[in-house]
């Protein structure tokens, strides 16, 4: 019974511990205020910036002040952004990108995830004071990640005219800091065109993601079909399309188009082999015709050598005689 009666004595204590800390945390103490929005939407793949300002009552709270963003429940506590050094962070996409020294808890949450919707609060942090601290928790953040609805925009850079270099633009959709999305080209044009992705820093501290495709358009590619198709880390994809309209002569020239590197690397391998072949035939007639003269003048001066080295001249020789000539000899 005692044993049973410790036991429902902590058990008590902690739900009383709880609702303190609760009742502490959520009521609005005179001083501490934050502004920040209540409800937040960003989609999929997207990335989203919650301004946030908070006040404090105690004069010392922004000098080497710290800052965290929790998810709820408040127990267990977890840390999802904070700039203190010693919390460990659970979501490597969530950033206090704020400085609680001066009064900013804004929060930066980078390629969303459908495993990032929940309720969040800030808690700042007295480093000299921990008594100080206090957490946020009225109004508190509701995040939720909707499905991806915006598509690249493709930009063109001057007319498209038969015979004449043009580029596509294609910017990815989001102003964000964290990875940088995959952007691909489909369509005929790209198998003979040149692509090539670029990062713009903007002024806020985000990056604006862009990829160009340089080609040269002939009459037959008239009203075909070119799309971009952008791939975030979350492997969530959007794409959009532009149908090419080419103006100019109409006189084709498939045969103008820049060749595959495999196919040039090919040719030119094979007319390497093939010009090796040409010499190395080339030597063996040289040599074999040479060696031909070379024995038709043994065979005229009769100079023959020992047997073996003489059978096939005197052969030769006696084919090279007169009918009766030849008879007689073999008469004898």
């Amino acid at each position: 019974m005692m044993q049973k009666s410790g036991f429902e004595f902590w058990v008590s204590l902690s739900i009383v511990f709880a609702l303190l800390l609760k009742s502490f945390t959520c009521q609005d103490v005179p001083g501490y205020s934050i502004e920040v929005k209540s409800t937040v939407n960003v989609q999929e793949g997207l990335c989203v910036t919650i301004p946030c300002k908070f006040n404090a009552s105690s004069k010392n709270v922004f000098k080497n002040s710290g800052g965290s963003w929790l998810k709820n429940p408040v127990l267990p506590a977890t840390f999802v952004a904070t700039n203190v050094k010693s919390r460990h962070v659970i979501k490597e996409n969530f950033h206090l990108t704020g400085n609680p020294d001066n009064g900013d808890c804004t929060l930066t949450i980078n390629s969303a995830k459908k495993e990032d919707i929940g309720t969040y609060y800030f808690r700042h942090e007295d480093s000299k004071n921990w008594t100080l601290s206090y957490s946020f928790q009225n109004p508190v953040v509701r995040v939720n990640v909707i499905e991806l609805s915006d598509k690249p925009e493709i930009s063109l850079v001057g007319r498209i005219v038969a015979g004449e270099e043009v580029t596509l633009n294609c910017t990815s959709p989001g102003r964000c800091s964290g990875k940088a999305p995959l952007i691909t080209w489909e369509g005929n044009i790209e198998k003979y065109g040149t692509t090539q992705t670029y990062i713009e820093k903007n002024d806020d501290g985000t990056m604006t993601y862009y990829a160009s495709l340089t080609f040269i358009p002939w009459i037959e590619d008239d009203q075909s079909l070119v799309t971009c198709m952008v791939t975030f880390g979350s492997n969530v994809t959007t794409s959009s399309n532009i149908t090419l309209n080419v103006t100019g002569q109409t006189i084709s020239c498939p045969v103008c188009r820049p060749m595959d590197s495999f196919l040039i690397t090919g040719m030119v391998v094979g007319n390497i082999v093939i010009l090796i072949l040409m010499i190395l035939g080339s030597y063996c007639f040289l040599k074999k015709h040479a060696e031909k003269k070379q024995l038709g003048n043994k065979n005229g001066t009769h100079n023959y050598g020992p047997k073996e080295e003489r059978t096939e001249s005197i052969y030769q020789d006696l084919m090279g005689q007169q009918d009766s000539t030849y008879y007689n000899i073999k008469m004898e």
